[in-house]
């Protein structure tokens, strides 16, 4: 299945200028004014520097509870949750590059032309989808989702002891009779 995380940057970059343009030219047909470009930009800004500043703590955070898992089903060390650790630490490089990425809290916008605001607003939200997909991934208000091998384990462990329990319970009726 095709995720977003396939998908190249420049066309994701592509996506969202269409997606700002048309969402700019409705806006503008609707209200019949123009667009104060200048604060949504900078509560873009805002909200993508949030949104960063908050994603090593989200990764942490996911690492612990998948390690966690990962322990208490005797999994730690196996390949799907090293390839997974190793996923996460490509993922924590895209956070460093994401944060060398951000434009200074400090940026003034008020001297930009319409088109340069336009070209700051597409900027900031290509460099937001892609925090979006990062938090999304692992996002720590979704519980620990356990990878299939995990699952697997489980339900045979499951599995092994409604065994035993039965035999156990045959043995007492046999012994019972």
């Amino acid at each position: 299945m095709l995720s977003l995380q396939d998908v190249p940057v420049g066309v994701l970059a592509a996506v969202a200028i269409a997606g700002v343009l048309l969402m700019r030219g409705a806006y503008r047909r609707r209200k019949g004014k123009g667009l104060d470009l200048c604060s949504e930009v900078r509560k873009e800004h805002e909200s993508l520097r949030v949104a960063v500043a908050a994603l090593p703590a989200q990764l942490k955070s996911a690492k612990r509870s998948r390690t966690a898992a990962a322990e208490a089903a005797g999994l730690l060390r196996s390949e799907a949750m090293q390839q997974w650790q190793s996923e996460l630490e490509i993922d924590l490089l895209e956070v460093q590059l994401l944060a060398s990425q951000l434009p200074a809290p400090d940026t003034e916008y008020r001297h930009l032309s319409d088109m340069e605001l336009d070209i700051r607003l597409v900027e900031i939200l290509a460099l937001s989808l892609r925090a979006d997909c990062l938090a999304d991934k692992y996002g720590v208000s979704r519980p620990f989702e356990p990878d299939a091998t995990v699952t697997q384990v489980t339900a045979e462990r499951a599995v092994d002891e409604r065994l035993v329990e039965t035999d156990s319970a045959r043995v007492d009726l046999a012994l019972a009779e």
